[in-house]
C-alpha cells in the first residue's frame, strides 16, 4: 500500500526543506511518494527542491511555468499522484507530518474514504477562527457531513476515489470542492484530531475577504441554481 503527500507550495524557501525532510522522515507502515507542485515560484525554492530530488528518490517535483494558484497545483498534483491513499501537506510547518499515522490507522482499519484531521484554531486571528468556522458551519448544514473543521490541510482520501472526482477550482476554494464531491457522492467523513502551530504572522498569499469568498461561492454554488456573482474585492496578486 501506497501513501502519496502532495504539497503544493509557492515561494516557500523559507519553510519547503524542513517540511520535506519532515515528511520524508514519518516511519509508516506503507510506502511512501512525495509529490511537490512548484506554482513558478520566484525565490529559491526551486533550487532547493532541485537539490532535495538528487537525494530523495521518493520525491518527485512538478515544475509550473506561470502561477496558476493553489486549487490548479492540488489537481495537478491529484493527476500524477498514484498511491492507494493521497494527503495533502502545507509546504510551511503549522501542520505536524507525525500526524499522518492517526489519519492512516483509520483509513487504514476503519473502512472510512476519507479521513480528516480537524485543528485547534485558538491561535488563529479571530477573523480567521470566524471564517472557518463560519464556512464549516454551512457545509454541514448544506452538505449534512458534520465537521469540525472542512478548512483543514489534513484530508487524507482514497487515491482512486480522489482521481476520479472531477475538480475545477484554481484556488482556495478547492478545500470546500473536495469535501462537496464527497458527499454529494454520499460518502462519510472520519475525523481525528491533529496538532496545529499557525505562522506567527499571517501568509501574505493568504487573502481572507477573497478566498473566503470564493469558498462561500464554491458551497452555495452546488445547491442554489444561480450562486452570486463575485464582488468587487481585492484582485491583485499576492504578495510572494
Amino acid at each position: 500500500m501506497k501513501l502519496s503527500v502532495l504539497i503544493p507550495a509557492f515561494n516557500e524557501e523559507a519553510t519547503i526543506e524542513q517540511i520535506v525532510r519532515r515528511v520524508a522522515a514519518v516511519k509508516l507502515p506503507v510506502d511512501l511518494e512525495i509529490l511537490v507542485h512548484d506554482d513558478a515560484s520566484t525565490d529559491r525554492t526551486p533550487t532547493i527542491l532541485a537539490a532535495l530530488q538528487r537525494e530523495m528518490p521518493q520525491l518527485r517535483v512538478i515544475r509550473r511555468a506561470t502561477n496558476g494558484g493553489k486549487g490548479v497545483g492540488i489537481r495537478t498534483l491529484i493527476r500524477e499522484s498514484s498511491g492507494d491513499m493521497c494527503i495533502f501537506q502545507d509546504a510551511d510547518e503549522e501542520y505536524d507530518p507525525a500526524d499522518y499515522q492517526r489519519l492512516v490507522d483509520v483509513y487504514r482499519h476503519g473502512g472510512w474514504p476519507a479521513v480528516y484531521g480537524y485543528r485547534n484554531l485558538a491561535g488563529q486571528p479571530l477573523v480567521g477562527q470566524i471564517g472557518n468556522h463560519g464556512l464549516t458551519v454551512l457545509t454541514d448544514l448544506l452538505y449534512g457531513c458534520w465537521l469540525k473543521d472542512m478548512e483543514t490541510c489534513y484530508k487524507l482520501l482514497d487515491g482512486r476515489l480522489l482521481r476520479a472526482f472531477d475538480l475545477r477550482a484554481n484556488g482556495y476554494d478547492i478545500e470546500p470542492e473536495i469535501t462537496i464531491n464527497l458527499r454529494k457522492r454520499g460518502y462519510r467523513i472520519a475525523q481525528v484530531a491533529i496538532s496545529y502551530h499557525p505562522r506567527p504572522t499571517p501568509s501574505k498569499k493568504l487573502r481572507r475577504l477573497t478566498d473566503g469568498w470564493l469558498a462561500l461561492r464554491m458551497i452555495l454554488r452546488h445547491r442554489l441554481p444561480t450562486a452570486p456573482a463575485m464582488p468587487r474585492l481585492a484582485t491583485t496578486a499576492p504578495a510572494s
